[in-house]
């Protein structure tokens, strides 16, 4: 799962900024009187014997900036030194493209840990600790937690993406200086330990996607976290989910609040109306239900995600949140957008709405104000959107997502401004238009494109869908195009999905298709198309994953090349004119494990707008 990067609590920030003062810009620290303060000797053979020993095995980017011959170590990357004293007080280790990867038979990292007696910042964040140290009694490994034991000054402590399994030890709870604590993304088991209510100082707390971590039923020791601002709790069990969270939000003053994947239930708590200090909320994947709040003076909200509930009613009003920059509101039962008091702040970047049931109609007077806006989803609902033709957004779009909503019968024309379209979905949107002319100046960077379901008038398909030289995903299934495939077509060099099925399309298919070498799933079915089926599809598409060509006027003998397909799952070739005997290499297929099977509905529905979810692997001749 990605996830967000949340800005830090300022005093945490603070800590950040002057640790990687140094590391940043590898200038070395200042003592009080302007001179270059070196590091201690002992700490600066400690970082290099920790570098001989992982070193050989990594290529990270920070040990590669530990040099032998640079005397001051406090001149390295990932290394911050006390301005007064020149001990190592910052130590940042974290690497998200090259994990250290430390052997099981070393002490590395307890014996670095001893010999840096000062640290008061430590991230060994996203590295692979856990999997290659062994453990102590089914908990954290035994020398690394040790030495951190004795670190008392630490304020900032990251082990997130560690693979760490067992207990949380009830010792960090006597860390008193913390500010800081992300143990996220690990395996971590048992109750959270009730020690961690210790932690006065703590702003920022991360638990968040310990799968098998339980809040335990008395998780009341949080409440005494009078600091703290931050807290992600997501996937954690409680007992009483929704109680914990009233009770939680009248306690602590929050500003940012995830608590996803808890199976939260009942109401949203009129007491978090209270935060008006509230920056992030994440309320996502759980099971709340009831109308949602007006949300009206929260000045500095930025996020809003109570996706994937069960909320119902009428999308209310949020201009109250001046400084909202994401809204995400899918996959809910929300009813009714109301034409007046659905109102959305201008400071918008991302809007998805998405899988509801919400009814009515959005015009350029709820849209014009949002300058920011990047992100436009609402698919899946029963809106209507109605533009003036003349009128044209100030935004530029990268994702815009409105399938199965109302935007026809004309083509959307308040779309041609946009440069920056990235994913275009307005499938099964009732239009009934021929694709304008504009259509291939629509931007350089589109890679998916969905048309599909609607109806489009019948006629050639232009070649304005076949410039964008960089589309991955082409669905202009169930319409009325007729004609042949234009060779344009083989333009599209990057094209992985390409989805022409139930149209009207005649003749044979073009040869310039050969030039799709990355083509994996190709669904010409329920056309009119002949001809032989050409040999170039087993010579020049070796990555084809599906080949659906079913009622259709192809004729002839199956061509031998088509066993050069090893990747092929799935191959429909049904009610068409083949005849003769099918190549027996079909056999060696290793790909396919069965023969003579339709293809299964939930393999691949004819409806479906995305590429199809790998199945049971079959071939229909």
């Amino acid at each position: 799962m990605i996830r967000a990067i949340h800005p830090l609590p300022v005093s945490v920030f603070v800590i950040f900024l002057l640790c990687m003062k140094t590391s940043s810009l590898g200038s070395g620290s200042l003592s009080k009187d302007g001179k270059l303060m070196r590091c201690i000797e002992k700490e600066r053979e400690a970082l290099l014997v920790f570098k001989q020993r992982v070193g050989v095995e990594t290529k990270h980017d920070i040990l590669h900036s530990w040099k032998k011959e640079e005397e001051n170590c406090c001149n390295w990357k990932g290394i911050g030194c006390d301005y007064l004293t020149g001990h190592v007080n910052c130590l940042y280790l974290s690497s998200f493209t090259s994990p250290i990867s430390i052997n099981s038979t070393t002490d590395s990292i307890d014996k670095l840990l001893l010999n840096l007696p000062y640290l008061n910042y430590l991230d060994l964040s996203n590295n692979l600790l856990g999997l290659a140290i062994p453990t102590f009694n089914g908990s954290l490994t035994k020398s690394i937690l040790h030495h951190i034991r004795n670190h008392s000054k630490l304020q900032y402590l990251n082990l997130s993406s560690n693979f760490f399994d067992g207990p949380i030890p009830k010792f960090i709870g006597s860390l008193n200086s913390l500010r800081y604590l992300d143990l996220s993304n690990n395996y971590f088991s048992g109750v959270i330990p009730h020690e961690l209510g210790n932690l006065s100082k703590l702003q920022y707390l991360d638990l968040g996607y310990n799968y098998i971590l339980k809040g335990g039923e008395n998780f009341k020791w949080s409440f005494n976290l009078s600091s703290l601002t931050h807290l992600d709790s997501s996937t954690i069990y409680f007992h009483h989910p929704s109680t914990w969270l009233s009770f939680s939000l009248r306690s602590l003053p929050y500003q940012k609040l995830e608590v996803s994947s808890d199976n939260l239930d009942g109401y949203l708590p009129t007491v978090f109306e209270h935060h008006s200090d509230l920056q992030f909320l994440d309320l996502s994947d759980n099971h709340l239900t009831g109308s949602l709040p007006n949300f009206t003076g929260f000045p500095s909200l930025r996020v809003i995600n109570l996706s994937n509930n069960e909320f119902s009613g009428s999308v209310p009003d949020f201009t109250g949140c001046s400084s909202l920059q994401v809204l995400r509101l899918n996959n809910n039962q929300l009813e009714k957008w109301e034409t007046q008091s659905s109102e959305l702040p201008s400071s918008l970047n991302e809007l998805d709405l998405s899988v509801n049931s919400i009814h009515g109609t959005i015009s350029e007077v709820h849209l014009s104000n949002l300058s920011s806006l990047k992100y436009l989803r609402a698919s899946f609902n029963s809106l209507t959107f109605k533009f003036s033709s003349e009128w044209f957004p100030h935004f530029q779009l990268s994702d815009l997502s409105l399938a199965s909503c109302k935007l026809g019968p004309k083509f959307p024309n308040w779309i041609r401004n946009q440069r920056h379209l990235g994913h275009l979905d307005i499938s099964n949107s009732q239009i009934s238009d021929t694709i304008p002319n504009w259509f291939s100046n629509l931007s350089t960077v589109l890679y998916s494109l969905n048309l599909s379901s609607n109806k489009f008038r019948v006629g050639a398909l232009s070649d304005n869908c076949m410039h964008f030289r960089g589309l991955l995903f082409l669905n202009l299934g169930h319409n009325k195009f007729s004609g042949r495939i234009p060779k344009s077509v083989g333009h599209l060099i990057s094209l992985w999905t390409l989805i022409l099925r139930n149209n009207k399309f005649h003749g044979e298919l073009p040869a310039s298709l050969r030039n799709c070498s990355r083509l994996g799933f190709v669904d010409f079915g329920l056309n009119k198309l002949s001809g032989t089926i050409p040999s170039w599809i087993g010579e020049d598409l070796p990555q084809l994953y599906a080949l659906i060509l079913k009622s259709n006027r192809f004729f002839g003998s199956l061509p031998y090349e088509i066993c050069h397909l090893s990747n092929l799952h799935f191959l429909d070739l049904s009610i068409n004119h083949i005849s003769g005997t099918s190549p027996t290499c079909i056999d060696n297929l290793t790909a396919m494990i069965q023969k003579r099977i339709e293809i299964a509905e939930h393999i691949y529905s004819s409806e479906d707008s995305l590429v199809p979810i790998p199945g049971p692997q079959s071939i229909c001749l």
